[in-house]
Parts: structure tokens; C-alpha cells; sequence
């Protein structure tokens, strides 16, 4: 060891210690890290700490390696903690590494082992969705990574490529957006981690195969969620397998509350290059998935997939498998579907069966529809073009307040078939003859409502926070969320009167005032925790007034005739309301029966008293929408388009204000929310 190495060196034990200093520290023989906190930057992505030799163990023993600098975002973030390229048998054990854009980066080799570090706080982006719309810009794309795009576009907190034979075990990591990335690993263990509390991927997976990952959390990984306003989860998942990932064991994991449970797709390799190949012959039994924002299992474009005793509570829907073949879907617990069970788009002799589904609109969903465009790729081309769904075996399962218990399009298989598709079911020699169980949970809250996204990611419940809820200015909603170490010690408010109720979580905080006009309020609620206290503070604007709201329905195009919309307007409403706010999240439905879901006009009128400043007009809509104030246009967004979020700053004398909304829907989602937020002056921001 040379002073080169930056190394300052004493025993400690049979290992000598080493201080890191700089970024580019090669390493030849096992050290221990000093302990301590060091900051040590990467800004060229060399790596910190660079392993250069086989069978190094770099032992961190609980000392910190931090990359980011005071008050650096974590989309900012840069640079690797450890790295290592080319070498067998490395170990990184006990480490606390922050603030890189991937906490260990392992290339090539085999046996290594990641064992008992906390790689918190690594790379996130930041999300442009608001709780009141989504922002598509916010979607990830799996489909790419054979350069590295997911490490590069996402960060990770531990990521492995080309390697085999690997260990990766205790090892804990949340507030980044991913955990572990696998790229074209095999036959690696990945084993009683905790990568929960993330905004993308929990666990990742691309053209890796006969790994086994048991009794791992994966919880709360997800992003694109409002409860009650889109819940469309981005391509988040708690476990990802993508691109040709097949004879992997998924077994006693927890992947609660992420934007799918299990994400499994055979890639563009089968989908859309040659047709063949496949996430194939992958064993997924015994975890729970449950509160997934879209799928609870999806396993599409690939073939021979066992589905066993899982858990898939409140899904959208319980396993998707569009595409299968030989999908064996067994023994799951599937309670309170908001849409189906089991759906499975033009699939063809899946066997779903002993699988216990109640609750929801339909049990078990078959179907095929035109899909000319996927008929001729690759994969369909191999699947036989658009032929129907075919040879499905349902059989033996229980239906417990479903309203359609099985929806099936296609052919039933053949008598003589159905004794073979239930046999070679078993999973002897796929799992562990004793199953570990996955790390403690770190919240008992259960359900989607719990799901609150902002603009780093979920909220983890470890501090307090006040919440508000999406919508108007009625009235405002908020929660107090508690982590189970805290206690409220009081709530109070200036300018409105309130009302604190108990739940699960904290309180539920209801605001209002029976005073028409402009409220500047002030919520402060101090909490208790550990001996000693915390004050939350929400400046809230209340606008408390009353909309005359109405809508029709339209049959020319209002992009293309502004006359026949204006006459439309004038026409008697099919239905009108009174309500104290603009904040409509129809998603795929409309105001009521009589208006309908599709080609509908909203219009929205009052006149409130206001103070003079300057204020921000906040719109959220889905399809076209104008806002006047006075008679003037101060937001006109008027096309097709998903919620979107528009601002607008006006200035307003004291005294009266007429405003008018405007806004017409196509089709599919749907939505239209209004808000005034007081643009304070520059005395009252300093």
C-alpha cells in the first residue's frame, strides 16, 4: 500500500482502515472504512472507492459514505460510492452510503456479496405531478437498458451487471427511486432486503435469469398516484422483471402499495424484433402484492409463468396477463378488485384455478378485441395474428360478492384436455425448505388512501406531516400524519373555524368559514415525539363562495365552431348544481347518468369579493378549458389533452370579481378542478 492509495493504515482486527479522500481510491487488498462520516464527491463517476483486485472485502462497519454536498436535490446527485469492474468474489459489507447517483455499482464476475448496507438517500428525480393532475413527462421507460439507460436516466442504490453466483442480503435502502438493479445476472440470492419507500423500482430485473429472491420488502414503491384524482402508478413496481427474464423464483416477498406489485413483460425483443423468447417459466408464489395502483401481478408476452398463493388485495386489477400462454394462475387471495381478478387480453391455454376472488365487478375477465398494429409485429406474428383468446381453463374457484363471476370470449379447451393442464403444477425443488421471513414492516397502515406522492416520491410515515387533499376551495382538507413514535398535542387555526376528528393515521382536519369571500388562513399543528416537540404550519387560501355549475352536451366539435359553443352555452343545461367549488376528478366517468361520460360541456359562474393583489389562477383539465376573469381570458388551453395543470397570474383591484369557466370533454378521463392562490407581496414573503 503506497500513500497513492490515500490510505491511512492501522489494525483494526485483521483488517487495515482506510480513509477515503477523494474520489478514484483504488483498492487491492480488504480494508475497513474509518469510522466516521466522510464526504467525498464523484462529480466524474469514477467511483470512490474502486476495487482492483479479487476477492476484496471492503468492510464499512457502519461508517458513512456521502456524495452530495449541503442543500444538493437528489436529482442532482452524481458519481458512485463503490465500483468495481471485472473482479470475482468483492464483498461491500456494512456500509451507509448517500448521495451518488448509484450508491455500488458491481460489473462482471461472480460471487460477490452486498451484505448489511444502507444505501438511503441515492439518486431520485423530481416529479412535475401535482396531487391535482398528472404530468406524463413523469413516466419511466423500462424497455431500454442494454447501455445502461435505467442506471443513467435513474439512478440506483445498488446495481449489478454481468455478474453470477452473487449474494445480496440485509441490505436496506428507501428515499431514492431505485433499489436494486440486476442486468444480465444469474443464479444470484437476493434475500431479506428492504428497498420500500422508493419512486421507481424496488427490485429490477433485465435479462437475468434462475435468480431466487425470497422474503424481501418491496413496499410502497411507486409514483403517478393522487388517491381519487389518476391512479395510473407511471410503470413503478415493487419487483420488475423486463426483457427476458425467465426460471427466476419470486417467493415470500412483500411489494405492498407500489405502482405494480410485480411487473413482469417479455421485452421488444419478443414483442417487437423476432417474436421469440420471453419472461418464461418464472415461479411467483407465496408474496403479497396487494394495493397495487394498476396491477397486482401483470405477466405478459411470455409463456409457462406459475402464479401461486399469492396476495393481490385492493388492485385495479388482481393479475393481468394479456398475451400468455400456459400461465398457471393458482390458489391467489384476491379481495376488492376495483376492475377484474383476473384479466387476460388474447391469451390462450391459461389455467386459473383454487383461486379465491371476492368483492368487485368481475371475477375472472377473458377477451380479445381488433388489434391490427400488434397482429403484425413480430410477437404476433408468432402468436398467429389477432386470433381470440383460446383454450382457458377455469375451474374450482371461489366468488364472493363479485357481480360477474366469469366473462369469457373464446373457446373453452377441449375435455380431453383439462386432466393434462392441471397436472405438473408443483413447485418441489423451487423453494427453500424453510422460508425466511421479510424484514419488519415499517408502517401498519394498509390501503391505497395511504399512498401520498409529492414531488420526491411516497411519503415514508417516519416524520409528522400535515397533508392536504386535492380539490377545491370550499373548504380544505388536510391529515396529520403520525409515525407510531409521535402524538398530536394540539391543532389550531387563524381565520377559519376547524374540526379535528381521529383516524388511523393522526387526524383528519376539516377547515371552513361561513363568511363569503377571500380567507387567509393559518393551520399549526404541534406534535409530540421522543420528549420533545414539533410545530407544522399550512398558510391556506380559502375561497369560500358559490359556483352555479351546469352542464350539456355537445354534438359539433367545439375546437372547430366557436359560434355553435357559444350558442350551446345559452341553451337550456341538462343538469345544474350549486356547489361551494370547481374540483371534478371524473376519471373515466362524468357528472351523472343524464350528462353522460363523452362529449359533455361543464360551465362554472360566481362572483367573489376580493382583496386587491395578485393572485395565481390555478386550472386542472381534461379537455379543453378557458377561465375568464371579468369578461378577460386568463387561461385558455382548448384541445385534447389528459389533466393538465395551467397558472396564470392576474392583478385584481379590491372589490368584486366575476369568473367564468369554460370547458368541454371528448373522451376517456376526465377532468376540471379551480383554484385562486394569493400571490403574497414582496413585504409579506420577506
Amino acid at each position: 500500500m503506497t500513500a497513492a492509495l490515500l490510505l491511512v493504515v492501522a489494525l483494526q482486527g485483521d483488517l487495515p482502515v482506510l480513509t477515503p479522500e477523494r474520489a478514484g481510491t483504488r483498492i487491492t487488498q480488504s480494508v475497513r472504512i474509518a469510522p466516521g462520516t466522510w464526504r467525498v464527491p464523484d462529480p466524474e463517476g469514477i467511483g470512490v472507492l474502486v476495487v482492483a483486485a479479487d476477492g476484496v472485502v471492503i468492510d464499512f462497519a457502519g461508517a458513512e459514505l456521502v456524495g452530495s454536498s449541503g442543500g444538493q436535490t437528489a436529482d442532482t446527485f452524481t458519481g458512485t460510492g463503490v465500483r468495481s469492474g471485472g473482479f470475482t468474489d468483492v464483498t461491500v459489507r456494512g456500509a451507509l452510503i448517500r448521495g451518488y447517483k448509484a450508491g455500488v455499482h458491481v460489473t462482471g464476475g461472480s460471487g460477490h456479496r452486498i451484505e448489511g448496507c444502507d444505501l438511503s438517500g441515492n439518486f431520485r428525480q423530481r416529479l412535475s405531478s401535482t396531487p391535482d393532475a398528472e404530468d406524463l413527462r413523469d413516466w419511466l421507460r423500462p424497455h431500454d437498458n442494454d447501455s445502461n439507460e435505467w442506471l443513467e436516466r435513474y439512478g440506483a442504490a445498488l446495481y449489478l451487471e454481468d455478474a453470477t453466483k452473487c449474494h445480496v442480503s440485509g441490505n436496506r435502502g428507501s428515499g431514492g427511486q431505485n433499489g436494486i438493479l440486476l442486468d444480465r445476472v444469474t443464479d444470484t440470492v437476493v434475500v431479506g432486503n428492504d428497498f420500500s419507500f422508493n419512486s421507481g423500482w424496488g427490485l429490477a430485473l433485465w435479462r437475468s435469469s434462475r435468480n431466487r429472491v425470497l422474503a424481501n420488502r418491496f413496499d410502497w414503491c411507486v409514483r403517478g398516484y393522487s388517491h381519487g384524482v389518476y391512479h395510473r402508478g407511471q410503470d413503478s413496481a415493487g419487483i420488475l422483471l423486463f426483457e427476458q427474464c425467465s426460471e427466476n423464483v419470486i417467493a415470500g416477498n412483500s411489494a405492498t402499495h407500489s405502482g405494480d406489485g410485480l411487473f413482469l413483460y417479455a421485452g421488444d425483443e419478443t414483442v417487437r424484433r423476432t417474436g421469440r423468447g420471453g419472461c418464461n417459466r418464472n415461479v411467483v408464489v407465496g408474496n403479497d402484492f396487494s394495493y397495487a395502483v394498476a396491477n397486482g401481478i401483470e405477466a405478459t408476452f411470455s409463456v409457462g409463468n406459475v402464479l401461486v398463493d399469492n396476495d393481490l388485495d385492493g388492485c385495479d386489477y388482481g393479475v393481468w396477463a394479456g398475451y400468455s400462454e400456459r400461465t398457471v394462475i393458482r390458489g391467489n387471495r384476491i379481495h376488492g378488485s376495483l376492475t377484474a381478478g383476473v384479466a387476460i387480453e388474447h391469451g390462450r391455454e391459461n389455467v386459473i384455478t383454487q383461486n379465491t376472488i371476492w368483492r368487485g365487478p368481475t371475477g375472472v375477465w377473458l377477451w380479445w378485441d381488433e388489434d391490427p398494429d400488434l397482429a403484425d409485429s413480430a410477437f404476433g406474428r408468432r402468436f398467429g395474428g389477432n386470433v381470440p383468446s383460446s383454450g382457458n381453463l377455469v375451474l374450482g374457484n371461489d366468488f364472493l360478492d363479485v357481480d360477474r363471476e366469469v366473462v369469457r370470449e373464446g373457446q373453452n379447451p377441449p375435455a380431453d384436455r383439462v386432466a393434462s393442464m392441471l397436472k405438473g403444477h408443483h413447485l418441489d425443488g423451487a423453494l427453500p425448505k424453510e422460508m425466511p421471513d421479510p424484514p419488519p414492516v415499517r408502517t401498519r397502515l394498509q390501503g391505497r388512501q395511504w399512498m401520498i406522492v409529492d414531488e420526491w416520491g411516497p411519503f415514508d410515515f417516519a416524520e409528522p406531516r400535515l397533508v392536504r387533499y386535492p380539490g377545491g376551495q370550499g373548504e380544505a382538507l388536510f391529515q396529520l400524519l403520525l409515525p407510531p413514535d409521535a402524538w398530536p398535542i394540539r391543532v389550531w387555526c387563524d381565520g377559519a373555524g376547524w374540526d379535528v376528528q381521529d383516524d388511523v393515521a393522526g387526524k383528519r382536519i376539516r377547515l371552513s368559514s361561513g363568511n363569503p369571500g377571500w380567507h387567509d388562513v393559518v393551520l399549526w399543528a404541534e406534535v409530540g415525539r421522543s420528549g420533545d416537540s414539533v410545530t407544522l404550519r399550512s398558510d391556506v387560501g380559502l375561497l369560500v363562495t358559490e359556483w352555479d355549475v351546469s352542464w350539456r352536451r355537445w354534438k359539433t366539435d367545439p375546437r372547430e365552431d366557436e359560434a355553435a359553443w357559444k350558442r350551446l352555452l345559452e341553451t337550456k343545461p341538462i343538469e345544474g348544481r350549486s356547489l361551494p367549488s370547481v374540483g371534478f376528478a371524473w376519471g373515466g366517468g362524468g357528472p351523472s347518468e343524464e350528462v353522460g361520460t363523452d362529449r359533455f360541456a361543464t360551465l362554472a359562474e360566481t362572483s367573489v369579493t376580493l382583496p386587491e393583489g395578485e393572485w395565481e389562477v390555478v386550472v386542472v383539465s381534461d379537455d379543453g378549458v378557458r377561465v375568464f376573469i371579468d369578461g378577460s381570458l386568463a387561461v385558455e388551453r382548448w384541445d385534447r389533452h389528459g389533466p393538465t395543470e395551467d397558472r396564470a397570474r392576474v392583478r385584481l383591484e379590491a372589490g368584486p370579481h366575476a369568473i367564468r369557466i369554460e370547458h368541454f370533454e371528448l373522451d376517456g378521463w376526465a377532468a376540471l378542478s379551480f383554484r385562486l392562490e394569493r400571490v403574497p407581496s414582496k413585504r409579506e414573503a420577506e
